[in-house]
């Protein structure tokens, strides 16, 4: 049984960047103006599906929260069901602790793309969001790169903070890059993933 092995988790020293070697390939978040966490939880949830589709053992030298490990591995029938593979546990070698991971600073985060939804949600949703989080690395349509689009954005951004009160950040990531992510699952079936990572990672706000 190969493994999939997430090592060298770390914190940038301003801690506006963190990353693990996936796979003997780093992965990294990064923003100038949003605390970021290094937590394995994340970098675990974002491998979970496309370890289950290769039949690889997640391997993290740190131990997880047994809440996590028990969460997770509850959908795995389920996400099995939905990309038609055999079950498989890609958790089962994880070590466990009682971490429940730390509290966030009670702030609310909207992941804020600028399309008609997230508008609306900011706008009329029932909670008004502390920060708006845009990614620059999710998905196909704003690669690393594409500076020009994502300053665009940068401005709807800042235009709506001005009018709600709430904060702007951009965070850039290269997990789309990583040919264990990406090429293996659809970003159809990971974006989920790659949203819940997000607030883990930027659970500092």
């Amino acid at each position: 049984m190969t493994e999939l092995a997430i090592d060298g988790i770390s914190r940038a020293a301003d801690a506006g960047r963190v990353e693990a070697t996936v796979d003997g390939i780093p992965v990294w978040y990064a923003s100038d103006s949003l605390p970021l966490r290094a937590v394995p939880e994340a970098f675990l949830t974002l491998f979970t599906l496309p370890a289950l589709v290769q039949r690889r053992l997640l391997r993290c030298p740190l131990p997880v929260s047994a809440e996590w490990v028990a969460q997770t591995g509850s959908m795995l029938p389920t996400w099995a069901g939905w990309l038609n593979v055999p079950p498989f546990d890609p958790l089962a070698n994880l070590e466990m602790d009682s971490y429940e991971g730390q509290p966030g600073a009670g702030r609310t985060g909207l992941c804020f793309t600028g399309g008609i939804d997230s508008i609306y949600e900011l706008l009329c949703g029932r909670h008004r969001p502390d920060d708006l989080l845009f990614v620059q690395g999710y998905g196909h349509d704003l690669p690393l790169g594409a500076d020009a689009a994502v300053i665009e954005r940068a401005r709807m951004q800042a235009a709506m903070t001005r009018r709600v009160g709430t904060r702007a950040h951009v965070i850039r990531t290269n997990l789309m890059q990583h040919p264990s992510f990406d090429p293996v699952v659809s970003w159809n079936m990971t974006h989920g993933a790659a949203l819940c990572a997000l607030g883990m990672l930027s659970a500092g706000m």
